[in-house]
């Protein structure tokens, strides 16, 4: 089979959606001609890709920045792009598949474009309001009646895309994560190992993520044996560093780091916080933290009460309050049994449900199932021409 991925955000673009694409196109391509199409990202950290990849990465016009949903999301504006990609889809495709919103670029295009693929999306984002939405809902509209399947990576997900778009039935697949790179076992960082409590956030320096909430829980905590790492890169990097010096713990700012780097900080981290105020639909971090062993406190919000099991799975604190955080830190800190059972319910329930195998395959059944669905159409049209 030959499929297509087409997205606005992939690698050096790091992210959800970016490590969403690049590894569920990695297990197809196992058994399938696949391609990603990403546009060019300039300015922009080279961050390498976390394997060898086993398809094709085509880059087509050049990305640039806008802020959405209390982030930044990248939009192809070269107008050429459009002409060059409509080119490559005379490739034949049996499926193309977009990753994200259908926003007005590369991913609008390929849902209007005349193909006898099959066509998909997946849709990552979670929020309760969208301008963009509201500005182009008629061109939106116009676009996903051209689609042939629908996939939301969550319930938070589907339900955002449902309150804006009456659309066909969604089918909900999840983020999946690398189970042989996010694991307990290997390499940790030499540096964090010297018997310090080590609490590890990952996440771009935005005020959705909810760095601020984290650096206000520990302003009073007044131990050495403390240590917060932060991970990630973003407009409110400085900001951040300047709140962290009026802490009394050790603060490391690690920017933004490889795929290989990143799993070993997990590896040397004794508990991970995800204080994200909003706009988190799933929370891939969460599942890389728990296939690590790594026990999780993260905010109640709809998209990581989803991916934990209402609590099952790991601590949930109150949105933006900063002396839950701060409690639950605490007190997971004290509990080292339960910082062991977390740990060790949290790898099996990765394993199980979110290797990027299990991920891929649920993906190729229902590329399967919607080709089925054409098959019996055309067949329908085809006896009925002959009555």
């Amino acid at each position: 089979m030959r499929i297509a991925f087409v997205t606005e955000h992939f690698y050096p673009f790091v992210g959800g959606i970016s490590e969403h694409t690049f590894h569920l196109a990695q297990s197809l391509a196992k058994n399938n001609e696949v391609f990603v199409f990403a546009p060019h990202y300039l300015g922009i950290k080279y961050i390498p890709l976390p394997q060898r990849p086993l398809f094709e990465i085509i880059r087509i016009g050049k990305a640039t920045f806008f802020p959405a949903n209390g982030s930044m999301t990248a939009f192809t504006y070269t107008p050429s792009a459009l002409f060059a990609f409509r080119d490559y889809l005379k490739m034949k495709f049996d499926i193309i598949h977009i990753q994200g919103s259908v926003v007005p670029t590369l991913p609008l295009f390929a849902s209007l474009s005349h193909t006898d693929a099959i066509k998909v999306v997946t849709f990552h984002a979670h929020h309760k309001k969208s301008i963009g939405y509201t500005l182009f809902k008629s061109v939106f509209t116009k676009a996903l009646a051209k689609l042939d399947g629908f996939i939301a990576v969550s319930r938070a997900a589907k339900d955002t895309i449902e309150s804006h778009f009456k659309i066909a039935p969604l089918s909900i697949i999840p983020n999946g994560i690398d189970t042989t790179r996010f694991t307990p076992y290997g390499e940790k960082i030499d540096r964090f190992n010297d018997g310090k409590f080590n609490i590890l956030f990952v996440g771009r320096m935005e005020k959705r993520k909810g760095l601020d909430v984290l650096l206000k829980s520990l302003m009073d905590i007044e131990t050495e044996q403390f240590r917060l790492i932060v991970v990630g890169d973003g407009p409110l990097m400085e900001k951040y560093k300047k709140q962290s010096k009026r802490l009394k713990i050790e603060v490391v700012f690690t920017g933004k780091v490889s795929p290989h780097n990143l799993s070993m900080l997990y590896r040397s981290s004794h508990i991970f916080v995800a204080p994200s105020t909003m706009g988190e639909s799933f929370g891939i971090v969460l599942l890389e933290a728990m296939a690590s062993g790594v026990p999780i406190i993260a905010s109640s919000i709809d998209g990581y009460r989803e991916t934990l099991k209402e609590g099952k799975y790991g601590i949930l604190f109150e949105n933006e309050n900063v002396y839950d955080l701060r409690k639950k830190i605490l007190y997971l800190y004290e509990r080292g049994d339960l910082r062991e059972k977390l740990s060790k319910k949290g790898q099996l329930y990765v394993k199980t449900n979110y290797s990027w195998d299990v991920i891929a395959q649920k993906t190729m059944d229902f590329y399967l199932s919607l080709l089925s669905k054409e098959q019996i159409k055309s067949e329908d049209a085809l006896f009925s021409e002959k009555l």
